[in-house]
């Protein structure tokens, strides 16, 4: 299978599409991405320029100083590029861009990415772009840290030398700088705790806060001991995959969702986990895979369109209370199914824990909602080629655990809560005010 510029070999695909895929697979993905990041990048100057936007002329300076950071340090212009911000700032400042409003656009933030790629790879740069009056006192560079400002001046002017970054009008004792909070663990966890709107919208998406970072820390250091102890596969395609996390809001426990546990994926934000902290071990490891489902299938996406352009069908889904329409419910179908094994696992793994019945239950849950989902999905015309083929393979490897035996008890559970809809309203709020990208 190929596209204009990359390659997936068939088994690849096919294993992507059985909710696996190892490191080459993954690094497939990602340089899919980084080049859709990179393109993305080229429309937002050119349309700036074409535009006369005032960010113009500095977009244009980031660019060509981007150009030349990258040809001289590919590797620190791939990591600073792929980091989730990035994508989330190109989609919508392009779509801000083709809007009726295109003064909210920020193109010269482009100056903060070369900035940030000067730094990670301990090479020089100068940068300069306007201020506006909605800036903040701060000012993120992605993947690293964030730069306090001086007071309001008419421009920003930044130097970066040695892996540090000194503000023209800033203090001199390295004060102006302070790094993202990291989160890592054995295994080759190593994530970065953000804002994934630190970049569209600086006002509003400080820092991390210390109690965000160890109430997630609580969280996570759990989880990946599940991972790495019962689910090694998905821990190694997590530590590839995802280099950051967002911290949200949980949602007030109720009888059907007990702990309000949170997660979710932007689909321009490939590589970032949306998750609350809080929630039992194994419940948080699950949020982790279906997250990582969901960040594989948006840069599958990329290479291959999964749905029909312009099918507008809306079809039920069983863990939604509204009905979703086909690229959601395709990605949705793929992130549980992908979790449905990872509960059949853990099962396994701990038939004597006191969470066996809840990995029991979760299991004849979604075996039962992924074979209908996939039936009905296939039933429609709204697949392309590559789509159905994806939804064609899910739907074999749910048939393999319709065969599994579960226990009379978790089965009866499973069917009273498959009959349930899942927590609907209105999604939770970042401190942003965005909608919490809750998965499909």
């Amino acid at each position: 299978m190929r596209t204009p510029r990359h390659r997936m070999p068939a088994e690849s695909f096919l294993a992507v599409a059985r909710g696996g895929g190892g490191s080459t697979t993954i690094d497939r993905l990602l340089a899919a991405r980084h080049s859709r990041n990179l393109l993305s990048l080229r429309a937002v100057v050119d349309l700036a320029v074409r535009q006369r936007h005032p960010d113009a002329a500095p977009a244009l300076h980031a660019w060509q100083q981007l150009g030349v950071l990258r040809a001289a340090h590919p590797a620190a212009a791939r990591r600073i590029l792929l980091y989730p911000t990035v994508g989330v700032w190109l989609a919508d400042t392009f779509a801000a861009l083709r809007s009726t409003d295109p003064a909210r656009a920020r193109p010269a933030a482009l100056a903060q990415v070369a900035a940030a790629v000067a730094m990670a790879a301990g090479a020089s740069v100068r940068v300069e772009f306007p201020t506006r009056s909605s800036m903040p006192g701060r000012l993120a560079l992605p993947a690293l840290g964030h730069v306090l400002l001086p007071p309001a001046t008419s421009a920003i002017r930044l130097e970066v030398a040695a892996g540090a970054v000194i503000v023209d009008d800033g203090p001199a004792d390295g004060t102006s700088w302070s790094s993202l909070p990291r989160l890592h663990a054995g295994g080759g966890l190593d994530v970065r705790l953000d804002q994934l709107w630190s970049l569209v919208d600086p006002v509003v998406a400080g820092p991390v806060s210390r109690a965000e970072t160890t109430a997630l820390h609580t969280s996570l250091a759990a989880a990946w001991r599940v991972l790495t102890t019962n689910h090694r596969r998905h821990a190694r395609a997590l530590a590839a995959a995802i280099t950051m996390i967002m911290p949200v809001p949980a949602r007030s426990p109720t009888t059907d969702d007990t702990d309000g546990l949170v997660s979710g994926t932007h689909p321009d934000g490939a590589g970032c986990v949306a998750l609350s902290a809080g929630g039992d071990p194994p419940s948080v490891a699950a949020a982790l895979v279906h997250e990582l489902q969901h960040s594989k299938l948006a840069a599958l996406a990329d290479l291959f369109p999964l749905v029909r352009s312009g099918h507008d069908l809306r079809l039920h889904a069983p863990w939604r209370p509204d009905p979703r329409p086909l690229p959601a419910l395709v990605q949705g179908l793929y992130a549980h199914a992908g979790v449905l094994g990872f509960w059949y696992r853990q099962w396994h793994r701990e038939p004597h824990s006191p969470g066996v019945l809840h990995a029991q239950v979760e299991f004849g849950r979604l075996r039962s909602a992924c074979r209908r989902t996939a039936e009905a999905l296939l039933a429609t015309d709204g697949l392309t080629v590559h789509g159905r083929l994806l939804v064609t393979e899910i739907r074999r490897a749910v048939a393999h655990w319709q065969r599994v035996p579960v226990p009379r008890t978790a089965l009866a559970i499973a069917r009273r809560a498959g009959e349930r809809p899942g927590p609907g309203g209105r999604p939770p709020e970042s401190r942003t005010g965005d909608p919490v990208p809750v998965s499909p």
